[in-house]
């Protein structure tokens, strides 16, 4: 998303990302990942309940796949602590500014994320 972040910009998109820990985890990640627009806490998982993120199952979370990821992002560098919940469902929502949910994407693993193109197609 940080690497794809001036085409959001180009289309006149905001970008955000809630995470599950408290404010200064919040920061920390971005910080982390250098990201150039916000990162909320939502500590309680109320933005999670709202929208229909469901706790996954071990499969869903640390398949062999998810593993490998997991360990080439160690080797980049990318090592630390997720915080929250770990079996927390993530998921992907394109909002318009007229409140209106433009794009639902409940994530089928922990690492299933709609792709740029996508989002821009939503939007």
């Amino acid at each position: 998303m940080r690497d794809d972040y001036p085409k959001f910009q180009n289309k006149g998109l905001a970008v955000a990302v809630v995470t599950q820990g408290p404010p200064e985890r919040a920061a920390e990640l971005q910080r982390r990942h250098q990201a150039p627009f916000p990162f909320l806490a939502d500590p309680k998982l109320e933005a999670y309940r709202a929208y229909g993120l469901e706790k996954g199952t071990l499969a869903q979370i640390a398949n062999p796949i998810l593993l490998m990821r997991a360990a080439m992002s160690a080797l980049r560098g990318n090592v630390g602590s997720p915080g929250g919940d770990i079996f927390q469902m993530p998921g992907t929502f394109l909002i318009g500014i007229d409140g209106v949910l433009k794009l639902c994407h409940r994530s089928r693993d922990a690492a299933d994320y709609p792709s740029t193109e996508a989002l821009l197609a939503a939007a």
